[in-house]
């Protein structure tokens, strides 16, 4: 009798803690792909530097989640190139059927080919800044690569620089 009033007491003890404990936002984690088009490149060569210039792009896509989902994908990105290779900064939109949105900052490296075709963007890391509607409040953080598969040109009057994004975003959003 006296095991059973400890073994109840447990129980209760235990029911009662779970109970009083704060909620908790539980991290989630989602692989997304993403297609990106560029809709405008602006280039400003530095004539004292050889081989050196400073890059503002726009660009749009879809993202393809993991969980069926598809957002569309806007943003802009300043960056710097040296003969090829420089720090990028973006800042992108995730925009959902409906109306949801889930905005983030990142930074990588943008590493041309030697001929200037393509380039990796390895190494994205990012955090997730703000989200509207059913991402209010959300926190995370992004990790990613991607490449770009076609030629850009300032103006994009000769070629598109259309690229794409594999990666993986962590994020709490708030208890309800």
């Amino acid at each position: 009798m006296k095991k059973r009033k400890i073994i109840l007491a447990i129980v209760l003890i235990f029911v009662i803690s779970i109970w009083m404990l704060p909620d908790k936002a539980w991290a989630e984690t989602w692989k997304y792909r993403i297609v990106i088009y560029f809709t405008r490149v602006e280039m400003s060569p530095i004539p004292a530097m050889e081989g050196q210039a400073y890059f503002l792009t726009e660009f749009r896509g879809l993202t393809f989640w993991e969980n069926g989902e598809i957002s569309t994908y806007s943003g802009a990105a300043i960056s710097e190139s040296y003969k090829g290779k420089g720090p990028v900064q973006n800042c992108i939109t995730h925009t959902f059927a409906d109306g949801s949105t889930i905005v983030a900052k990142n930074k990588f490296i943008n590493i041309s080919a030697p001929d200037g075709k393509t380039a990796l963007w390895e190494d994205i890391t990012g955090e997730i800044v703000k989200g509207s509607g059913r991402f209010e409040g959300i926190k995370g953080t992004i990790t990613a690569k991607g490449k770009r598969v076609a030629p850009i040109s300032p103006g994009l009057k000769e070629m598109r620089g259309d690229g794409f994004v594999e990666g993986s975003m962590t994020f709490t959003l708030p208890s309800k």
